[in-house]
């Protein structure tokens, strides 16, 4: 009887690798942090319905993703990925705590020596194509920093719906991802949606890890995915070097509405430094903004902060962030030479 029992449980120390192949992984992290906002709008007043003290959510996310081996060099691939809303206060509920799951990337796709290929909802190659991020999913995030600049005034930061996305393997380290986007709720008489409703393309070289990382990237929105008259166009080019402890970047980005001069149109150069010593990482960045609009004064933002990693999945941070001539945070997002914000953070990070 022992031996039958020791033979099993031999035999399903064996399976078990075999089994768990194909077994999906759960991922995620929960960034929260303790915040102190100021805001001005456009004449300089103070929002004090909106600023204060915040207990906040920054992207948290829980996901799950795997493959499956289809032999002859394919693999199946899928991924499905949830915002996670932890602080429960999206509606400004006074004293009820709420909950608030939402959409990110999410895919499915087939993998092989080609590359891959996506259909799903997934971040645009232009956003992929950035630099490192210092202040990442904070305050200081690039999409903040842009001054309002692009689509929505995201700053390029999009992910879009209706994907159709391709992935290149590596060539020489060099790589493409492209992208394309039907617009399947345009709202203009007569006009079905077409796969080029919304492009987008990028080449990356190099690693963000270290040494050399390169990228250009662009996307384009045709005046039906727009407002029925003016098409979108956004273009990206990026630089990076990692040394040992020092990492550097800058990155270019211009917005441009055809035709004519909008609000959202202009240049923004974003710089990111950042030193590792020990566990602590000292980062700074600088964001400077030319609108089209030369009614609207010219913005800039900086981000100053420290990382402190408590262990290899735990990072604690204080960050600290300024916006002028401009308000993300403002009610209806405002341009003018009284807005800003400021925050002062202090904050966690747990991945798993």
């Amino acid at each position: 009887m022992k031996k039958q029992i020791i033979a099993a449980a031999i035999a399903a120390a064996v399976a078990a690798p075999a089994a768990m192949a194909g077994a999906p992984t759960v991922y995620g992290q929960i960034n929260m942090s303790l915040d102190h906002v100021s805001i001005k709008d456009a004449h300089g007043y103070k929002d004090k319905t909106n600023g204060g003290v915040r207990v906040t959510s920054n992207a948290s996310r829980i996901g799950v993703k795997g493959s499956e081996d289809l032999g002859n060099g394919l693999k199946a691939l899928y991924k499905i990925e949830w915002g996670v809303d932890v602080d429960g206060d999206k509606g400004r509920s006074k004293y009820k705590a709420t909950e608030s799951i939402s959409a990110r990337n999410a895919y499915v796709g087939l993998g092989g020596s080609f590359g891959a290929v996506l259909l799903g909802r997934h971040d645009s190659p232009f956003k992929m194509a950035q630099p490192t991020d210092t202040f990442n999913d904070g305050y200081g995030d690039n999409g903040r920093m842009a001054g309002l600049l692009g689509l929505y005034g995201a700053g390029g930061e999009l992910r879009a719906g209706n994907v159709l996305a391709y992935v290149s393997p590596s060539f020489n380290g060099i790589k493409f991802v492209g992208a394309l986007v039907p617009n399947e709720e345009l709202g203009v008489a007569n006009k079905e949606s077409g796969l080029t409703d919304i492009y987008s393309a990028a080449l990356m070289y190099g690693s963000k890890k270290k040494g050399l990382y390169l990228s250009a990237a662009m996307t384009n929105a045709d005046k039906n995915s727009v407002d029925g008259t003016h098409s979108y166009s956004e273009y990206r080019l990026s630089a990076q070097y990692t040394m040992g402890d020092l990492m550097a970047n800058v990155m270019y980005q211009d917005f441009d509405t055809s035709k004519v001069k909008a609000a959202n149109d202009g240049s923004n150069w974003q710089i990111n430094l950042a030193y590792t010593m020990g566990a602590a990482t000292l980062k700074g960045k600088y964001s400077s903004v030319d609108y089209d609009v030369k009614s609207q004064k010219d913005a800039s933002a900086y981000g100053l902060g420290v990382d402190y990693a408590l262990g290899k999945k735990t990072t604690a941070y204080v960050e600290y962030v300024a916006t002028d001539n401009y308000s993300a945070e403002a009610d209806a997002y405002a341009i003018g030479k009284k807005a800003e914000d400021t925050y002062v953070s202090v904050g966690m990070i747990h991945k798993f």
